[in-house]
């Protein structure tokens, strides 16, 4: 979920609450495993290198979430 990442410092707490109060991705919503590894991979402050992250699955498996969560999380913070 996203509470998991926002607990382990991987995603910004205030993009979290402002997703979940707009209904776009709700707090405690799991979270597929390729959306979390994005994230988790992408996660790296301060680091000028990004890594290369490729997601192949099926339709509504919600890749868009994999490259738009680290997106979003490293503009808002």
């Amino acid at each position: 979920t996203l509470e998991s990442l926002v607990k382990k410092k991987r995603f910004d707490a205030l993009l979290a609450e402002q997703l979940n109060k707009t209904a776009a991705f709700k707090f405690g919503m799991e979270l597929y495993s390729h959306q979390y590894e994005s994230l988790q991979r992408c996660a790296l402050r301060g680091s000028e290198e990004r890594p290369a992250v490729m997601v192949t699955a099926g339709t509504g498996a919600g890749k868009t979430e994999s490259f738009l969560f680290p997106l979003l999380n490293e503009l808002y913070t």
